[in-house]
This record gives C-alpha cells, sequence and structure tokens, in this order.
C-alpha cells in the first residue's frame, strides 16, 4: 500500500471539495451564523464535513472493490455514514432536536454492530486480570459508545482547528497500530484516508498561511460523521477478529475530547443545567479567557493529546496491564476534572503561565507600569518608555489602598498590538535599574466571569470586595474629585512641562491644573 499516495489522493480530494462548496454553502443556508455562545462575527460555510464524506465514500468504495471478503462491513461502514452525514447535514441547515441527532447516531450504531460485526463484546481487564465480557450488554454498551465518542468530538469542536487537529493525531496513532498487522489493511486504509481529509480540511479551517479566521467550519455533518468512523475504528481494531490492541489504549488516543466532554458534562448537572446545554465551560474556552489566543489554544491541547497518545502507544507497545492503564486514566480525569470545575482558580493560574511565557494576551492594546517613585514619577516613566514618541500617550495615576493604606503610583501606555505589547515589555523590563521594583505587565481590563465572589462563596465574598475594592482612585488632571481617586498625569502626546508640579500632586494629592508635557527628546 502506498501510504503516501492515499493520504496526498485524500487530501486533495477533501480540499478540492471544501474549496467548491464554501463558495456554494452561503446560497444554499449552509453557514453557521454569529449568535449566542458562539464568537465569530460573521456566518462562516459548513463545508468540511461535505471533503470528509467525500473521501469516505470513495475509500470505502475502493475498499469494497480490493475486500470482497469484508463486504458486510464496509456496506454497513458506507450506509450508516451516509445517514449520518445526511442527517447532520439537514441539522446544520435547520438545527434537529436532541432526540432526533440521537435516534440516528443509534441507527448508525445499529447497522455496523448488527451487519458489519463492529460490537463490543469485551472491555479489557479494568480491574483484576481477567477479561470483562459484556454479554447480554453487548449491543447496548456499543450504541452507547458510540454515542459518546460522536458527541465528544462535536462538543470539543469549539475553536478554529482544534477537532481537526485532535483527530490528525489521533488518527495517525491508529495507523501506526494498524500498520503492524496485515489483516487490518481495511482499517488503515480508512485510517490514512480520513488522516488526508481531516488534513485538506485544516488548510481552510486553521488559523494559518496569515488567515486570521477559519474560512469553513466541519458542521455537525463533518463531526458526527468523523466521532463515527472513530468510533467504528476503535470497536473494530479492539474486538475479535482483529483485537490488535486493548480497548483501554483507544481512551488513550481520544483522551482530550473524552476529558473535556465528561468533564463538561458532569459540571453542567452539578450546576443543575441540562448536560447538553451549550455553554463556554470548555478547556478551550477556559483557555481563551486567560489570554491565550486561538492557536496557541489548539497548540497546547494538540500538545496534550500527543502526550497522553504516546503514552497509550507506549502501553500498547509495551503489552502494559489494562488494570494499570486504566487507573492512570481515571486518575488523571480526576485531577482534569478537579481543575476545570474550578475555573476562578485555574483560569489566574493559566494566566500566570501565559504572563511567565511571554505570550501576548488576546486584545491587550496597553502595557501596565507599577509601583513607580512617588517623588518623581514621571521622570521614571520617560526613562522606562525610552522616549519613545510612540509611547508617549500614556495615562498615570496615584492609587490609595483602603485596606493596606499604602499608597502607589502606576502608568498605563498604549503598545497597539498585543505582540507590540510584549516587545514594549521586554524594552521595559531591560530599562528598569538594580535595585529598582518596578511592574511591567500587560493591561487588561478586569473580566467578572471568573470573578470567584459569587453566591457560593457569601462569608469571603465580601472580605474580598474590601480587599479588592476598598482601595480608591483619581485622575490627577481632573478638578476637586474625591480623595484617593485615580490620577492621569497624561494621556496625550502634547503635554506641557510640570515635573515638579506633578511630583507635588501625587506626594500632596492634589489634582495639577495641567500636568502634561512631552516625552520626545
Amino acid at each position: 500500500m502506498d501510504i503516501w499516495g492515499v493520504l496526498f489522493l485524500a487530501l486533495l480530494l477533501s480540499a478540492l471539495v471544501i474549496g467548491g462548496l464554501a463558495v456554494l454553502a452561503p446560497r444554499i443556508g449552509l453557514t453557521d451564523k454569529p449568535g449566542g455562545h458562539k464568537r465569530h462575527g460573521a456566518p462562516v460555510p459548513l463545508a468540511g464535513g461535505s471533503g470528509i464524506y467525500a473521501v469516505v465514500v470513495v475509500v470505502l468504495l475502493v475498499t469494497f472493490a480490493l475486500y470482497p471478503e469484508q463486504h458486510n462491513l464496509i456496506l454497513s461502514l458506507l450506509l450508516a455514514s451516509t445517514v449520518l452525514f445526511a442527517v447532520g447535514l439537514v441539522d446544520d441547515i435547520r438545527p434537529l432536536g436532541v432526540r432526533v441527532r440521537f435516534g440516528t447516531q443509534g441507527l448508525a450504531g445499529l447497522l455496523t454492530a448488527l451487519w458489519g460485526g463492529l460490537m463490543l463484546k469485551q472491555v479489557g481487564a479494568l480491574f483484576s486480570s481477567d477479561v470483562i465480557m459484556l454479554g447480554a450488554l453487548s449491543l447496548p454498551i456499543t450504541l452507547f459508545a458510540t454515542a459518546g465518542v460522536i458527541n465528544a468530538l462535536n462538543m470539543v469542536d469549539g475553536i478554529d482547528g482544534l477537532s481537526g487537529s485532535l483527530s490528525v493525531i489521533s488518527l495517525s496513532m491508529l495507523a501506526v497500530i494498524a500498520s503492524r498487522y496485515p489483516d487490518a489493511e481495511v482499517y488503515l486504509l480508512l485510517t490514512l484516508a480520513l488522516i488526508g481529509a481531516v488534513g485538506g480540511f485544516l488548510l481552510f479551517n486553521l488559523r494559518c498561511f496569515g488567515r486570521h479566521k477559519a474560512a469553513v467550519f466541519m458542521g455537525d455533518a463533518g463531526s458526527t460523521l468523523l466521532g463515527f468512523l472513530f468510533a467504528c475504528l476503535f470497536i473494530g481494531l479492539s474486538q475479535e477478529p482483529m483485537h490488535v490492541m486493548s480497548p483501554v489504549i483507544a481512551l488513550w488516543l481520544f483522551v482530550v475530547p473524552l476529558f473535556d466532554t465528561i468533564a463538561t458534562m458532569l459540571r453542567r448537572v452539578w450546576l443543575g443545567k441540562s448536560p447538553f446545554r451549550a455553554d463556554r465551560s470548555h478547556m478551550h474556552h477556559l483557555l481563551l479567557d486567560a489570554g491565550f489566543t486561538v492557536p496557541q489554544s489548539v497548540l497546547m491541547l494538540a500538545g496534550l493529546q500527543l502526550a497522553m497518545g504516546l503514552v497509550g502507544l507506549a502501553a500498547w507497545y509495551y503489552s502494559l496491564p489494562d488494570v494499570l492503564m486504566f487507573a492512570a486514566f481515571v486518575g488523571l480525569f480526576g485531577v482534569y476534572f478537579y481543575l476545570t470545575s474550578r475555573p476562578w482558580r485555574l483560569v489566574p493560574a493559566l494566566r500566570a503561565l501565559h504572563r511567565s511565557l511571554d505570550l501576548p494576551l488576546t486584545g491587550v492594546t496597553e502595557v501596565f507600569i507599577g509601583d513607580l517613585p512617588k517623588g518623581d514619577a514621571e521622570h521614571a516613566l520617560r526613562r522606562l518608555l525610552g522616549n519613545q514618541v510612540g509611547c508617549c500617550d500614556y495615562r498615570l495615576y496615584a492609587y490609595d489602598n483602603g485596606v493596606t493604606g499604602r499608597r502607589t503610583v502606576y502608568a498605563v501606555a498604549p503598545a497597539g498590538h498585543p505582540k507590540d505589547a510584549v516587545r514594549m515589555i521586554r524594552d521595559i523590563k531591560a530599562r528598569v535599574g538594580e535595585g529598582e521594583e518596578i511592574i511591567v505587565r500587560q493591561f487588561v481590563p478586569r473580566d467578572a466571569r471568573n470573578d470567584r465572589r459569587n453566591d457560593a462563596h457569601q462569608v469571603s465574598r465580601d472580605q474580598r470586595r474590601i480587599e479588592r475594592r476598598g482601595g480608591r482612585q483619581r485622575r490627577l488632571d481632573q478638578r476637586g474629585p474625591p480623595l484617593g481617586s485615580p490620577v492621569l498625569v497624561s494621556e496625550n502626546p502634547e503635554l506641557q512641562s510640570n515635573t515638579e508640579s506633578l511630583s507635588a500632586a501625587l506626594v500632596a494629592d492634589e489634582a495639577p491644573v495641567d500636568a502634561r508635557k512631552t516625552l520626545s527628546g
């Protein structure tokens, strides 16, 4: 089998179909419209699923001709894929109810289980050395597992490039396993074709090649179809007659969608909500809230998927006990659930990680410069900014902390772009003198969504309000403000020279008439 030829042809076919349908989709209403929890600003063509389906049809027809002994399996896959894709396409144009979607997924599972022989009959030795046989529960557990994998991939499809990147990683590892067994050529051919098909989709969906947003989305038709084929591959390779891997290995190869979906649904139930009600509690949403960009979030989650998948591959290669791998999987999920169910702690920790890596925060256009010398704040600020004309339009404040009684002076300077802000911070830090304790970071406005002060923490909420809101600020260039409000020194490049008056105002808590001066020269 020419592996690279299969990958290239599948990628080419997928890209051609998606590119053509992306032009046609808006005319037939096949677009994802913004609104609700969706953040894209304009309708996006839902063309990704069509490219994947086209590749699936072609590869199944080819395998039908090459492997006549597998006709039942191939025909069941083709029919089930067609039903799922058709219903998903209708759902993309006019949303269907949960019962219709689950009913279709159950029908597809029945077709491949009863006609194609893809049924979970054992789940491995999860608790001891004895393999757990499902017996009469084989069919219902097969249907449940199939629906679970489908919806796991569907729910993780929340930001540009994520579901496709995770899928390529999982499929690549499945291809490694299937390639070691000649009898698994049908599964290997399907896996390689799916890698190429998803690769063609990622050409339009990833934020790359200078593109700042996805050109197409996968849609329910694509994510449902792809999730279903994942389930079929996992079942086919882990059960007789193939049985080339243990079922627990499939968990590790699909770890991020499983972790994220189960944790999100449990959290919704815990909060008294429907487990299928869309919200922004997925891990990729938390990463965005912490300031990571979409490409950074995709890279982090893809890295996690790759790392956990390699652990699963190592366990398969060295034939590690199922009970050990299952216990490790459950333990890691417990950690994941604990962290994601406490976004008020996780998001600040992720933000600190982001800051330590000197990565630009999404939407940040200003730089915070804190703990400036109270007696000579503006001279210190001019030195730190390096007399850059582009940075002279700053704002300078005095701040009185009502709890600690401590007075500080800080500035907010414009940077223009998140990447420029990072470069500006590095330049400022390089100018900080020995012994100076100047705080420099990206200026992020308060976001109440992740504020820990809520009704569940009423006792400590008031104390936190005092600690965080007790300080009062006033702007320096305003007349007659109350004691302890923020003080703005400059927000205009045309500032009149009055450093002594400004310094006196900062110390005496009085607002100067006009403390403006030029930073050039």
